[in-house]
């Protein structure tokens, strides 16, 4: 277990769970024990032998609380056995002034993988509904508690107030006139957004008055309902960069947020994004790899497939994928193949690539307000993010002021629609509409057409349609 751990983090231990043996050492006859047939107290003793490190005798708290929360995450899809984590650890907190004992530290992604399961088992309509309703409720109010008790005076009565403003009818309006959100779908438990870049997630331990506005302040601003377990921003699960844009899922309540959590941590949730970046992949021919190196100390894998060239080939579009959430992961693997992120202001050097005469403006614009580099802008958009487990799916194109300009069509993306063979009504209309702003104004122009400049996409398609 902790030369799993050592290797992979906490996706080690998940691997392990499912896959390897775990060797006990105190078996005389040297038989493998898989760690699904290891009792929970069993599993966590062994996570606090796993969690010390070499020549330390003392337990390694953040190690062990990992470890632990790796093992509840792959208990899963067996409710009982969830349940029986949840009946220890809970055991464990009372004694927690027993010295005889060690402490472990129970967070939001203990007790979410717990009401995770049991929530799952329950919509299965198990015989254990009953036992599976009483941990979920007892976990949820045990979540509640901490989170209360994390926030801070100041904190609760932020919250307390954004819980009582009403739901205004033009929110979705509101949010994008105002803010540049877009909402790309609702239900009662969650909320697919846009995010625009240059806007922070959450910024809880700033005062509002002293920071710009948030996803979370406009969210709340408009008066849409979120979850409050997260003591540091209301309804947030997961986060992109500031200067990052595209797909988040919001949780409308305390229930969903447990369940978003435990997707996230368990890897279900499937990320994809595009990114602009110099040119350094060569001619037209299609590439594709894979970028495996640790991110702060941390294993972490990427997924990468060169789209196309575009401004005079000066720039490059690519997709990457990513097999773990680590922080800033595509950008620092993007940069450690010699394609760092156009404008990120980490890992680009201006000096170092030529910037495409479509994005000088803005270059001009971030090098005046150097001072404030942790608000750039800059190309990486979170494009599609799909977690299977509750059919949430949401897209989203890249930003306008990207200013694209394709001239060498390589993959399969919606540039390429523009460039098949004319259709007509309904399928003529939807190649158009997986065309960006720039490339339907370009289209606009070569038509001949009048008065398009300032027009919105909607309106841009209509143009084209009644000129062909």
């Amino acid at each position: 277990m902790k030369e799993a751990y050592t290797a992979l983090g906490t996706d080690g231990i998940l691997q392990l769970y499912q896959k390897q043996a775990f060797s006990n050492d105190d078996d005389d006859d040297d038989d493998d024990v898989l760690l699904q047939d290891m009792n929970v107290s069993d599993l966590l003793r062994a996570a606090t032998m796993a969690s010390c490190r070499e020549g330390d005798t003392g337990l390694n708290k953040g190690r062990c609380a990992s470890i632990i929360n790796a093992l509840v995450a792959a208990s899963h899809d067996d409710a009982d056995r969830s349940v029986a984590w949840f009946d220890v650890l809970v055991s464990s907190l009372e004694k927690e002034d027993d010295f005889s004992s060690p402490p472990i530290e129970v967070d939001i992604v203990t007790l979410s993988c717990v009401i995770s399961s049991v929530e799952s088992a329950l919509c299965n309509s198990s015989d254990n509904g009953k036992k599976y309703g009483e941990v979920s409720t007892s976990a949820m109010g045990a979540l509640q508690k901490m989170s209360k008790k994390q926030s801070g005076n100041a904190r609760r009565k932020e919250l307390a107030a954004a819980r009582r403003k009403k739901l205004d009818v033009n929110y979705k309006s509101i949010l994008e006139g105002k803010y540049g959100i877009k909402v790309l779908f609702e239900d009662e438990d969650f909320l697919g957004v846009y995010k625009p870049a240059g806007m922070l997630c959450y910024a809880a331990k700033q005062k509002k008055r002293q920071r710009d506005v948030t996803l979370e302040d406009a969210l709340s601003n408009v008066g849409i309902p979120l979850s409050t377990i997260n003591p540091e921003a209301r309804g947030i699960a997961h986060r992109l960069d500031r200067g990052a844009s595209g797909c988040l899922i919001v949780a409308k309540n305390d229930y969903a947020h447990a369940n978003l959590v435990s997707e996230f941590f368990r890897r279900k949730a499937q990320k994809s994004y595009i990114t602009l970046v110099p040119n350094v992949f060569g001619e037209t021919s299609l590439k594709a790899g894979t970028i495996d190196q640790s991110v702060d100390k941390k294993p972490a894998l990427s997924v990468y497939n060169v789209l196309k060239t575009c401004n005079g080939g000066l720039s490059t579009l690519v997709e990457v994928s990513t097999k773990t959430g680590r922080k800033h992961q595509v950008r620092s693997h993007l940069h450690s193949i010699g394609a760092p992120i156009y404008f990120d202001p980490i890992y680009f050097n201006e000096d170092q690539f030529e910037i495409p005469g479509s994005l000088c403006n803005l270059a001009t614009e971030q090098t005046r307000n150097h001072k404030k580099a942790h608000a750039y802008k800059f190309c990486l958009h979170c494009s599609s993010l799909n977690i299977p487990r509750f059919h949430l799916e949401c897209k989203s194109e890249i930003p306008d002021w990207w200013a694209v300009e394709p001239d060498n069509f390589m993959g399969n993306s919606s540039f390429d629609s523009a460039h098949s063979p004319s259709k007509s009504g309904d399928d003529q209309r939807e190649k158009y509409s997986n065309m960006t702003l720039i490339e339907l104004k370009e289209l606009c122009k070569n038509l001949k057409i009048k008065g398009y400049s300032n027009k919105r996409k909607v309106d841009l398609i209509d143009l084209i349609m009644v000129s062909k």
